[in-house]
């Protein structure tokens, strides 16, 4: 998916991400904060995504794991009504929500062009275009996608998902036994943590 078809999407769902943040979290400072690592971990995974038609889903999953973590941080439990989350009638200032998303996103633009400049990135890249030509590598890709896809709308509609995370594991150890595959998810690994101190930069200069 291309970083607009991206932007697109958040902008139509934006009011529905505000509404579920808040009825979980009561507050605005919060909310910013998890719709913002929802933004970019959403960003980062986007590849992860197979079809467009579960983009909600799959956000909001993302979004409310995402509000959970704060809440835990935070150290408060709270009762949660699905049906608030739903159907939540109060006010939310369009303007503010648009305003906030307008700054992640730039983030991400920022982001983007400063984990390009890293020294591992060229060789990710290079790595991830010999895998397209493995057939098998692309194959297991394929399923573990698809399995994910599953095991993300099974979560949303609350059903049981054992046997799929065992298929989905052995399918990724599977994955492990290509050495090319294991380079590449060390780079990536090292990549995701360029990624959060990157971000811990750019965060810390914006509430500076």
């Amino acid at each position: 998916m291309e970083k607009e078809e991206f932007i697109k999407l958040i902008n139509q769902n934006r009011l529905k991400l505000y509404k579920t943040a808040m009825a979980i979290l009561k507050n605005d400072e919060n909310v910013n904060d998890a719709i913002q690592e929802t933004l970019l971990s959403a960003y980062k995974n986007i590849d992860k995504l197979e079809s467009k038609e579960y983009f909600l889903t799959w956000i909001i999953t993302i979004l409310r794991n995402k509000c959970f973590d704060i809440l835990k941080r935070n150290k408060k439990i709270i009762s949660i009504d699905e049906s608030e989350i739903q159907s939540k009638e109060t006010y939310y200032d369009t303007y503010k929500v648009e305003s906030s998303l307008e700054r992640i996103l730039k983030k991400i633009d920022e982001l983007v062009c400063l984990i390009k400049d890293t020294p591992n990135y060229k060789r990710y890249n290079e790595l991830k275009n010999q895998m397209k030509n493995n057939k098998e590598i692309m194959s297991l890709i394929k399923q573990i996608k698809k399995l994910e896809q599953s095991i993300i709308k099974k979560e949303y509609n609350k059903l049981n998902t054992k046997e799929e995370e065992k298929k989905l594991k052995e399918l990724k150890e599977e994955l492990k036994s290509f050495p090319i595959y294991l380079e590449y998810s060390y780079l990536q690994e090292d990549l995701n943590n360029d990624f959060q101190n990157i971000k811990k930069i750019i965060e810390d200069s914006i509430n500076n």
